[in-house]
């Protein structure tokens, strides 16, 4: 849930969509300013995904969140749900509510 609360905080994606969110959608990105390396999320909200029923792509900050949730969960292909126990099903309403 850490990892829900801080992707939610920088991206701004709507609830619904971020629990559909899938590997495909999320595309990392390294950019290098003033001498410090940043690592940016490019996401993909798909229209079946989306309360208007229409695709966007949008940049958000803290990338970085990404690729350690990687690490930890390890998923086996890029069709996986990001913010799942099991990699097929989406958190439900009762988890994200009871953390």
């Amino acid at each position: 849930m850490q990892h829900y609360v801080l992707v939610a905080a920088n991206s701004g994606s709507r609830v619904g969509e971020q629990r559909q969110l899938q590997w495909s959608d999320v595309q990392l990105e390294r950019h290098s300013a003033n001498g410090s390396e940043q690592t940016l999320a490019h996401i993909h909200v798909r229209a079946e995904t989306s309360k208007v029923r229409t695709s966007r792509t949008f940049l958000c900050g803290n990338g970085q969140y990404f690729e350690r949730l990687r690490d930890i969960i390890k998923p086996k292909s890029a069709d996986e749900l990001v913010f799942t126990i099991d990699g097929k099903n989406q958190i439900t309403q009762r988890t994200m509510l009871y953390h």
